[in-house]
């Protein structure tokens, strides 16, 4: 069996899920939001999402956020998770389960 390496590599899924979800996040704002409107659960603290690809230089030591309550925090760590790729995203880089989920007729 032969891999693509853009389409079945993890860390390439994971660079487009990152790239998918910046340009969303800006282009898409509409979007963003009805899919937000879809979402269930709540966030678990654990900062796996603020690690995909590469860690996020606003963690401090204890993996909390220091711009979470701030204006200058991204808008693309706002709205995550906008669908259930991003919660993909989460368990193929860490091993994780996120704490939101998505109606599966809802998510795209």
């Amino acid at each position: 069996m032969k891999l693509h390496f853009w389409r079945d590599h993890p860390r390439a899924i994971l660079l487009r899920g990152k790239l998918r979800r910046f340009f969303t996040v800006r282009f898409r704002p509409g979007f963003t939001q009805a899919q937000i409107g879809t979402r269930g659960g709540h966030c678990l603290q654990c900062a796996a999402c603020c690690k995909i690809i590469f860690r996020c230089p606003w963690l401090d030591g204890d993996n909390r956020c220091r711009v979470y309550y701030s204006k200058i925090r991204p808008l693309v760590c706002a709205h995550f998770p906008i669908n259930g790729h991003d919660i993909t995203d989460v368990a193929i880089s860490s091993g994780r389960q996120c704490g939101y989920s998505f109606d599966q007729g809802n998510s795209r």
